[in-house]
C-alpha cells in the first residue's frame, strides 16, 4: 500500500513539473514569435511586451450572446500622459488587416480588463465577428514608416483610461495578444496634437513658449512655427527656421 502511494505521489509531482515546463516553453515561444511593437511619447520611445487573453462567450438573459476577450488588470501597467501616442508596429502589410486599437472595459470585481467582440443581441440582432465592437474599437491612421514599421496614431484624442493594440495570436485562434498602456492626467499643455501645424486653434498653446531644451542640454530660443509629423520647427533669434525631432531631440518646451 505504501509503495502504491509513493508511486502515485511521484507521478503527481512529475505531472506538475511537466505542466510547469510546458507552460514556460509556451510563454517562451509566444515571446519569441510576438511582433515588435514600440510606443512613442514625449518621454521617449519604449519597447512593449504583449500579454495574452482568452476568448470567452456567455449567453446573458434578455441581452443576448456576449463574446469577449478577458485580460488580467496588469496588462496596462505602462502609463503615459499624451492623448496622441504613436505605436510603431513591425509588420509587412497594412495593420488595419489584423490589428485594432482598443479601449478596454474595467471589470474591477474580477480584477480584469475586457475587449468586447461583435455579438448579436436579443433586441437588435446583429452579426458575429472576431472584431472588437464599436464600444471598444478606436479608429486610427496608419503610415508606412521606414525599416518595416507602420506608425499607428489614434484619429481622436484618447481620454484617460485603459488602451492597447489588439490582435489574434494566429488565424482562427482563441488566444489574443494585447500591447497595453494606460492614459491618465492629460494636462492642457499636452493637448496639442503632434502632427498638426500651429494655427489659430492651438496657437495659444505655444504663445508662452520662449524656446525648447534639447536632450543634449542645449537651449534653443525662438518662436514655435509648427509641430508636424513629429518635427518641431522653431524660428530662432537670427530669423532662421530650425527643425528638431519631437521624440528624439526635444526634452521640453521652455516657458516664458
Amino acid at each position: 500500500m505504501r509503495k502504491s502511494r509513493y508511486v502515485f505521489s511521484v507521478l503527481m509531482v512529475a505531472c506538475i513539473l511537466l505542466e510547469g515546463i510546458a507552460l514556460a516553453e509556451d510563454q517562451f515561444n509566444r515571446a519569441k514569435t510576438a511582433p515588435t511593437v514600440l510606443i512613442s511619447t514625449a518621454e521617449g520611445t519604449f519597447d512593449m511586451k504583449p500579454s495574452y487573453g482568452e476568448f470567452t462567450s456567455v449567453t446573458v438573459p434578455f441581452v443576448g450572446y456576449r463574446r469577449y476577450v478577458e485580460f488580467p488588470s496588469t496588462v496596462t501597467s505602462m502609463v503615459i500622459r499624451q492623448p496622441y501616442p504613436s505605436l510603431l508596429v513591425k509588420t509587412a502589410g497594412d495593420p488595419h488587416d489584423g490589428w485594432w486599437l482598443v479601449k478596454l472595459k474595467d471589470w474591477e470585481a474580477q480584477k480584469s480588463l475586457v475587449v468586447d467582440l461583435l455579438s448579436p443581441t436579443s433586441w437588435t440582432g446583429g452579426a458575429t465577428s472576431d472584431d472588437p465592437d464599436e464600444t471598444c474599437n478606436i479608429p486610427y491612421a496608419a503610415i508606412n514608416d521606414k525599416q518595416g514599421f507602420w506608425r499607428i496614431t489614434p484619429k481622436d484624442q484618447l481620454q484617460p483610461g485603459h488602451y492597447g493594440l489588439f490582435r489574434w495570436a494566429t488565424r482562427n485562434s482563441t488566444t489574443a495578444m494585447l500591447y497595453g498602456f494606460t492614459v491618465e492626467n492629460i494636462s492642457a499643455s499636452q493637448s496639442a496634437v503632434p502632427g498638426t501645424s500651429v494655427n489659430e486653434k492651438n496657437a495659444e498653446t505655444y504663445e508662452n513658449v520662449k524656446g525648447i531644451r534639447l536632450k543634449n542640454g542645449k537651449f534653443i530660443q525662438g518662436k514655435i512655427v509648427s509641430v508636424e509629423n513629429d518635427i518641431v520647427k522653431i524660428r530662432t533669434k537670427d530669423n532662421k527656421i530650425a527643425s528638431y525631432h519631437f521624440i528624439k531631440d526635444v526634452k521640453e518646451f521652455v516657458m516664458k
